[in-house]
């Protein structure tokens, strides 16, 4: 039992090493900033955003995401800064991670910008032994204490403004870092945050001037021995109502959204 219990864990494991890690969003328009720090104040204004993401509903174990986020920028718009705080849980895996990014945006020209970014926080992951289903409650491995482990974590990002062309790449989870969770049973045990690669294209066509946009945008994701990801859609937002939107992730989800402006301040999204 002990033996199969420790395979059990160590596969859990480390199928992250194989699988992406960065939690998933379907508001990439509104809070690019997560997965590329270099866009943090891009849009020269102070926002905040609240996220609740489940998939699969009604399923034991299933992934959620829940997210709190504020951006904004200052210097004349040439300095950005942005701030999140993240719960990821999926089955007996969890992850709570904080993190503070700034962001430079150099004017190469009135319409052309380029932006740095770097981000710096903190990813603490565990597990769940409590809810693991043994048929030896005093196996040992059990009572490994604490059940959760931490590290510090960078990420780092380039975008290039064009008109209203917007290409940009980044790498979260830039530092590898490798936390040591057991060495019982026959050998060590890890969490690992492994380095992602991402990759990211949007155009706003505007509309009877500012009044309406549309922006088709590519996300594409990859990391150390996993497949590449990429997502495509648009979001076609009216500045007086709201917007709608929908995108296709590969062999994976289609994906729709809807939101209304109740107030020139205030955007409910679904």
């Amino acid at each position: 039992m002990k033996k199969s219990f420790l395979i059990c864990l160590s596969l859990i494991v480390m199928s992250q090493l194989k699988a992406q890690q960065i939690p998933l969003y379907s508001n990439y328009f509104f809070t690019p900033y997560i997965y590329n720090p270099a866009l943090s104040g891009s849009q020269g204004t102070t926002e905040a955003t609240l996220v609740h993401r489940r998939m699969w509903s009604g399923l034991q174990g299933s992934p959620e995401t829940s997210a709190l986020a504020i951006n904004g920028a200052m210097g004349k718009q040439r300095i950005g800064w942005s701030g999140y705080i993240y719960s990821d849980k999926t089955d007996i895996l969890s992850r709570v991670g904080m993190y503070a990014s700034y962001a430079y945006h150099v004017q190469l020209s009135a319409k052309n910008v380029l932006s740095f970014g770097l981000g710096a926080g903190y990813v603490n992951q565990s597990i769940d032994l409590a809810s693991v289903n043994v048929g030896n409650r005093l196996d040992p491995v059990l009572f490994i204490s604490p059940n959760d482990r931490g590290s510090f974590d960078l990420n780092f990002g380039m975008n290039l403004k064009i008109d209203q062309l917007n290409i940009g790449v980044a790498m979260p989870q830039i530092l590898g870092s490798s936390v040591k969770y057991s060495e019982n049973y026959g050998g060590e045990v890890f969490f690992n945050l492994i380095r992602h690669y991402i990759g990211t294209a949007q155009y706003d066509l505007h509309v009877q001037g500012n009044r309406m946009v549309l922006s088709p945008y590519v996300q594409i994701r990859a990391a150390d021995n996993v497949p590449f990801q990429f997502d495509a859609g648009a979001m076609f937002a009216m500045k007086k109502y709201g917007f709608v939107g929908a995108s296709w992730r590969n062999d994976y989800a289609v994906t729709t959204n809807i939101g209304y402006y109740l107030t020139p301040q205030l955007t409910l999204g679904y």
